[in-house]
């Protein structure tokens, strides 16, 4: 059986979102502190950085930073949270149909009249427009902690590829060029059959962002101006 082969990870310009110089994809998780800036990486642990809130450290609300947070902004995220959660529960579907139950059954006393259909949809169309935002939001915040999940991934893992930490805030253009990349490593997995390749988007002729074509294009007037 073949050895699995991994492709030269020759890169074209700067990297957007790499790892620092001097920094070793293998290097050791456990660095904090001074060690862990002098490789390019936040640090994730230290009784200072979980004190005053620093860029690396966990949330909490004993941080200097908590206390600047909006709490008209922190009781909304919570009621919306709590408006969400429970709209999906067995309680709220049974309450609902009750309630449509109980509509329908007074159809009859009030001989189906426009004031009895104009009741139901009132409160349907206030209900439906508030539930809006309110999962809206929701679904904004789940959005945002999936994708830092997926950076920490990505950040943390030695064989992937920084690159790809805050892909989310390119436009749809770039995103298809990227996707066409793992169109054709898909393409070429059918046709090696049983060999494994390891591959990367930092492999030599992958898609560039923006922020590195822009980069590139300026460092190539300059050599131009420079000759």
């Amino acid at each position: 059986m073949s050895k699995p082969k991994r492709a030269s990870a020759t890169r074209s310009g700067p990297v957007s979102g790499a790892r620092a110089p001097g920094q070793d994809r293998g290097a050791s998780p456990k660095k904090t502190g001074a060690a862990a800036r002098r490789a390019g990486r936040p640090s994730t642990g230290g009784k200072g950085a979980a004190a005053t809130g620093a860029l690396g450290s966990m949330p909490t609300t004993s941080s200097a930073a908590y206390a600047t947070h909006s709490a008209l902004l922190t009781a909304f995220d919570r009621f919306a949270s709590s408006v969400t959660r429970w709209a999906g529960s067995p309680v709220a579907f049974s309450a609902a149909f009750v309630i449509v139950l109980a509509w329908a059954a007074l159809g009859p006393v009030f001989h189906y009249s426009e004031d009895w259909q104009l009741v139901i949809n009132t409160g349907t169309t206030i209900v439906t427009f508030l539930m809006v935002f309110l999962i809206q939001q929701s679904q904004n915040k789940d959005s945002v902690a999936m994708h830092l999940k997926l950076n920490e991934l990505l950040a943390s893992d030695r064989n992937a590829s920084n690159r790809l930490v805050g892909i989310e805030d390119l436009d749809e253009q770039d995103l298809r060029d990227v996707a066409m990349f793992y169109a054709r490593l898909a393409a070429r997995a059918k046709k090696s059959g049983s060999t494994k390749e390891i591959h990367s988007i930092d492999d030599e002729g992958m898609p560039q962002f923006p922020d590195e074509k822009d980069e590139n294009d300026a460092t190539a007037e300059k050599n131009e101006s420079a000759g």
